[in-house]
């Protein structure tokens, strides 16, 4: 097949969707260092109990999302490099692929971003209805993987392989998850 029949999307797109998501857990993190005194919130936001119930199953969906496209990357149909390996550098990356391929990236793509958006907007709610239970995740997330925003920035300016930046933000998710269910667990 010739390269006038592939296409070419850059995987760092959707890697930098995955990195917005851990940088979004790591607020939790800046939560925990900057947060002096608890504010109410208005109780227009979900019960909290329906909000960590939310956020969890958010997060095992995206982390299954991101394992899904970890998974579908390197078998993507013409493409001559595994993209994982690549580096996480905006147009480093040629992914030419066969149309059908690209519909079935996109699919789960779209997916992910899906996920991840609603995951954004449930984070943002456990800020505000809770800022103290935020602060709690950001330090053990902080104890477990050190400064958040210091790992984020590096991605950016480091370029690590796209798989590697994967594989740090699925970490990163797993490990909230992990911290929100012994929570529940323990109330």
């Amino acid at each position: 097949m010739s390269r006038d029949e592939l296409v070419d999307p850059d995987p760092w797109i959707v890697a930098s969707l995955v990195v917005a998501t851990a940088a979004m857990i790591g607020q939790y993190a800046q939560i925990a260092i900057d947060w002096n005194v608890r504010r109410k919130a208005d109780r227009l936001l979900p019960p909290l109990r329906t909000v960590k119930a939310h956020l969890r199953d958010g997060l095992e969906n995206s982390i299954s999302d991101v394992e899904k496209i970890i998974r579908l990357l390197p078998r993507l149909e013409g493409c001559e490099i595994d993209p994982l390996v690549r580096p996480f550098s905006y147009g480093q990356t040629s992914l030419y692929m066969t149309k059908l391929a690209l519909h079935e990236y996109s699919a789960k793509v779209e997916v992910l971003a899906i996920g991840l958006g609603h995951l954004n907007k449930l984070s943002t709610a456990l800020i505000a209805d809770d800022p103290e239970l935020a602060a709690q995740i950001g330090s053990e997330i902080t104890a477990s993987f050190g400064r958040i925003d210091a790992k984020i920035n590096g991605f950016y300016r480091d370029a690590p392989p796209i798989g590697d930046v994967l594989s740090d933000c699925l970490a990163i998710l797993r490990e909230c998850e992990r911290i929100l269910v012994r929570i529940e667990n323990s109330n």
